[in-house]
Order: C-alpha cells, then sequence, then structure tokens
C-alpha cells in the first residue's frame, strides 16, 4: 500500500465526508408514539385503548405495521460541525499539494541535464517518476543535444547496473540515445548485458546418466519489447538482437567435473560448446523462444543431483560469466513404459496426417550440373495426433548416395488435436539436396521411421505414466508411402517417345 502524504490526504477525506454523513443523518431517539401519516400524538388513546384503530386527525389506521411511530432521527449538529471543520482542513493542503505536483513538473522542465541525471540515478519515488518523465520528454525532443542525450542515458545505465527500482522508460532513454550515436557501442552492450537475467529449471530425468537443465534468458531491466517509436516508449530499431551464445564452460554433478570433456574422450571435440539462445537465432529481445537445454554426464541413480554450470553469455563481442545451478532429478535405468503402436490402423492415419512435396528446381543448376531439389514434410495434427520422434527414409537413386536416413525432430507429444482446426499445419521438414542432374524420376517413395528410444521427447507423459503405473503408446513404425509425385520447376517437356 501506497504511503505517499497525498494518499494519506485522501483517506483523511474520505473519512471525514463519512463523518459529515453520519452527523447529518443523526441518531435515532425515543418519542411518544405518533401516527406516521399526519404525525398527531396517538400515545395516550393507544394506552387507554379508546381511541379505535384509527387516527382522529388523519383517519389513518393504526394496527397496520408500521403505522405508528415510536422514535425519529435528530441531527447532531455539533458533530457535524468539528466533522466539516476537520474536512476543511484536509482538503486545503491536498488541494496545494495537487497544485504543486504540477508545479513541480514545471520545476523539473527547467532543471539543468546534471541535475536531472543525478535524480534518475539516485531518485526515489514521485521525485524519481518525474524525472524519468521529463527525461524521456528531452530524449525525443528534436532539439535534444548529443551531450545532453548521452548525460541522460549514462544516468540509467548506471542506474540499471544497481539493485535501485527501475522504469522501462529508462530503456527507452538508453535505446534512443544509442540509435542517435550519443552512446557507443561498448555502452551498448553494457546496457544488454545488464538487462539480461537467466535462470534454469531441472529437466524430469528419463534417460539414463544425464541430466538436463533449461536455461531461459528474460528481460528484467530493459526498455519495451516493440521495436521502434510508439505511445509507451521507444526500443531500438539498431541495438535489437545481436547475436546472443551461452557457452558452457564447466559442468559439475555433486562437486565432481563433467565437462570439459578429458582429452582421451572421444567427445572432447566439443569442449567449446555453446548454444544459441534462442535456437532460432538469437532474437532475444523480440522473439518467445529464449531457452536452451544443456545436457552432461550424470551417475546412474533414482534421485536427485545439484549441477552447477559455469557459463559465458556472449552477446557481440562482448561476454560476462554466468553461473548457474540446479538440483536435478536423475535415474538409474529407462523406465519400461513403451507399447509399441504398429498396427496397419493406426499406419493408414499417418499415412493420411503426412503431406510430402518434393520439387526440382532446374532454373538454379549448380556449377557442376547439380539439381536443387527440396523436399518438404507438413504434419496434420487433426488428422492423427502421432506420439513419436520421427525420421524418414529416402530411396537410394533419390539422394544418389549409401546413407539415406535422415532425423527431424518434430515433437507430436505436446500436439493435441482439440488445440488445432481441421486445416491447422505443421512444418516437419524443409530441406534441400543437390541431386545428380541424371535423376528424372517423377515419383518416389518416402519411408517415415519412429523413434522408440527417444523418451526425452515425451517427459510430461513419461512422468505421468511412471507415476499412475501405465503404458506410453509410441507408433515405431515404419510406413512407407509409395509413389510421392516429383514436380520440376520450371515444368520440363519429356522426351518424345520413337514410334517403331
Amino acid at each position: 500500500m501506497s504511503s505517499s502524504p497525498l494518499f494519506i490526504l485522501v483517506l483523511l477525506n474520505l473519512l471525514f465526508v463519512s463523518l459529515c454523513l453520519v452527523a447529518w443523518r443523526g441518531r435515532r431517539v425515543a418519542t411518544p408514539a405518533t401516527c406516521r401519516k399526519c404525525g398527531f400524538e396517538v400515545q395516550s388513546l393507544i394506552e387507554s385503548g379508546t381511541g379505535g384503530v384509527r387516527c382522529p386527525e388523519c383517519g389513518h389506521g393504526l394496527n397496520a405495521p408500521g403505522a405508528v411511530a415510536t422514535s425519529r432521527r435528530t441531527r447532531r449538529y455539533w458533530f457535524l460541525a468539528i466533522s466539516s471543520m476537520l474536512l476543511l482542513t484536509s482538503l486545503a493542503p491536498t488541494a496545494l499539494m495537487v497544485s504543486s505536483a504540477a508545479s513541480l513538473a514545471a520545476v523539473y522542465s527547467i532543471l539543468p541535464d546534471s541535475q536531472l541525471a543525478k535524480l534518475l540515478r539516485y531518485g526515489v519515488g514521485r521525485y524519481f517518476q518525474l524525472a524519468v518523465a521529463e527525461a524521456e520528454t528531452r530524449a525525443s525532443g528534436l532539439s535534444t543535444s548529443q551531450a545532453s542525450m548521452r548525460s541522460l542515458a549514462r544516468a540509467a545505465l548506471a542506474r540499471q547496473a544497481s539493485t535501485m527500482p527501475w522504469d522501462t522508460r529508462l530503456g527507452s532513454i538508453i535505446e534512443r540515445a544509442y540509435d542517435a550515436g550519443a552512446i557507443n557501442a561498448q555502452d551498448g552492450m553494457t546496457y544488454f548485458h545488464q538487462g539480461l537475467e537467466l535462470s534454469v529449471t531441472p529437466i524430469e530425468g528419463i534417460t539414463p546418466g544425464q541430466a538436463s537443465c533449461q536455461i531461459k534468458i528474460s528481460r528484467t531491466r530493459m526498455g519495451p519489447e516493440s521495436p521502434g517509436s510508439f505511445a509507451s516508449g521507444y526500443s531500438s530499431t539498431q541495438l535489437r538482437d545481436p547475436s546472443v551464445v551461452l557457452k558452457l564452460c564447466a559442468a559439475f554433478v555433486d562437486g565432481v567435473p563433467v565437462f570439459p570433456y578429458r582429452n582421451d574422450d572421444p567427445r572432447s571435440a566439443g569442449n567449446a560448446w555453446s548454444n544459441r539462445i534462442p535456437m532460432s537465432g538469437g532474437a532475444v529481445l523480440s522473439s518467445t523462444a529464449t531457452s536452451t537445454v544443456f545436457t552432461v554426464d550424470a551417475p546412474l541413480v533414482d534421485g536427485n543431483a545439484t549441477v552447477t554450470m559455469e557459463c559465458d553469455l556472449i552477446a557481440g563481442d562482448s561476454s560476462r560469466p554466468v553461473n548457474l545451478a540446479a538440483r536435478v532429478p536423475l535415474v538409474a535405468a529407462v523406465p519400461d513404459i513403451i507399447e509399441p503402436v504398429t498396427d496397419s490402423e493406426t499406419e493408414e492415419k499417418l499415412r493420411n496426417a503426412f503431406e510430402i512435396h518434393i520439387r526440382r528446381f532446374w532454373s538454379r543448376v549448380g556449377p557442376d550440373g547439380s539439381v536443387p531439389t527440396e523436399i518438404t514434410i507438413d504434419y496434420f495434427p487433426r488428422r492423427m495426433p502421432v506420439q513419436a520422434r520421427l525420421g524418414f527414409w529416402l530411396n537410394r537413386d533419390f539422394l544418389n548416395r549409401k546413407n539415406g536416413y535422415f532425423y527431424f525432430s518434430q515433437a507430436q507429444e505436446c500436439v493435441w488435436p482439440q488445440t488445432f482446426t481441421p486445416g491447422s499445419k505443421l512444418s516437419c521438414l524443409r530441406a534441400t539436396f543437390m541431386m545428380d542432374p541424371t535423376w528424372t524420376a517423377e515419383t518416389t517413395d518416402i519411408t517415415l521411421i519412429g523413434r522408440r528410444d527417444a523418451l526425452s521427447c515425451f517427459p510430461t507423459q513419461v512422468t505421468e505414466c511412471i507415476q499412475a503405473g501405465m503404458k506410453l503408446p509410441v507408433w515405431v513404425g515404419p510406413v512407407t508411402i509409395p509413389n510421392v509425385p516429383v514436380q520440376d520447376l520450371p515444368p520440363r517437356k519429356k522426351p518424345a517417345t520413337a514410334v517403331p
């Protein structure tokens, strides 16, 4: 609850108004019985029982409920006078304070930049809010000098580095100064690093010997989210979405180092481990997919372990260290909960749930004569909710290579039919292969292969099944989709058939 003087005065005003209403209403006092309609006293008639059932003055019946009044309200004028005086006493400073707030804003408008910068850096309460409003007005002015904008932006950066309350309008001031060239790239990266916060969430143990954590990045002390100028502030069109990489430098499980890998470990080539946040390419400020997952080695036990990670958050050309820790659930063995689904009815539904398109682009033939050939696989969840990770197999003639298996992870465990319209489509894969120009087949076969071992796709369902003692139905395939048409772009004329 606010404790500002103006707020307290408003409460007092409401209290004194209530007291005035109570005094004006008065209190009820006992009186001799009177006719409620005309006010004639009927007390003696009622006591003697000789007055009959009607008022002798107006003839109103006295036996009806509420026909006779035995009390009335009397105003307490002395109480009303005191309450009114108190109300006037509190209204005067309230009006003065409201007018002074406007006057204070006028005073802030003539403060020099150095004084306004100090209020941005150290101000509290309404004085801070007034300083922010004035600073934002100056930063958005066309006649504001570079030096003035720089002074305000540096003060906002200093406050961002502290633990004092933050206002997103300060982020607008910094980003506007960056776009105007008032602060340099180093200041921009400082603002970026100081405004981001990383948090870690453990992932339920599914795979033995592994501990996984989800790391999420949040914008806690920055400006508005949308780029450009708008009613609630300003967001930079230049200081947006630098390439953000979270590099794992070291990891420990219950104090035991598990990363970097030893030199004799075949995985040591991945010691320079880094993940882009988000996985889509680093659009931290405008993306909702601002998380990544790290998985490290862990003991084969059922229980929890403390995973500690030492990371570097790299944005642009600068970085800062980040230490994260969490208690992560572990498992000693793969849960035996899979119920394979391979029946022909499911196979036919699955075949109808996918649409596959293959296109050869003869207009973009490579220097060696190879033809770019694109394959897209789309999934329609309302046709058949699939619970599996899938790969696809193209026949060897299509790929012109020995290994024709490619993996794509469309995590269907989160796809429920009721959340999609009948026409909803999810893109599972889009890949381009450089094909030999001699491959001119008009159709080809594609086989979808279920990944039975990928239980990490379904952590929520696996946990629920373990707790309930149930099996998890997972489609394991394979299923072949025959005679997928191959489209030539632009269309090619078929060679003439010789007539014998």
